[in-house]
């Protein structure tokens, strides 16, 4: 009898600690989406053109902003890796069209560049003339 309540306490224990792993788990994962789904409601952001790519950094040729602040600029460097990414951005390639999300603008000597502060996403809207495999994106097999 008592080996039984023993063994009972030791499996109540068990599904505690699983259950208390697999709540943080879920909570880490689901704040995660949350602080993205927050970046791209509140941050600036802008979509362009990739014109050069660097070992650390890709220049974008501005299309579409609504920042006022990245009126007076028609490029702009943006640092890599950024916080967030839907796939690998070093794949990025020359004509991609991207849509990035940032915290600030520092201006640069050249007068038509800026360099981005805080890069939190670069997203690929349109690739350059090439096919994406969506199931590496995505998961799906």
């Amino acid at each position: 009898m008592i080996k039984q309540k023993a063994l009972a306490v030791k499996r109540i224990r068990i599904v505690l600690v699983i259950s208390i792993l697999l709540i943080s788990v879920l909570l880490t994962s689901t704040s995660c989406r949350r602080d993205l789904n927050y970046i791209i409601g509140n941050k600036p952001n802008f979509r362009g053109i990739v014109v050069e790519i660097a070992e650390d950094s890709v220049t974008v040729r501005i299309t579409i902003s609504d920042d006022d602040a990245l009126h007076k600029y028609s490029h702009v460097r943006v640092p890599l890796p950024p916080t967030y990414s839907d796939g690998d951005p070093g794949r990025l390639q020359q004509g991609d069209e991207v849509s990035v999300y940032y915290e600030s603008i520092l201006p640069t000597e050249d007068e038509q560049l800026a360099d981005l502060q805080n890069v939190y996403a670069v997203f690929l809207v349109t690739p350059a003339g090439r096919e994406i495999d969506v199931s590496r994106i995505f998961g799906v097999r």
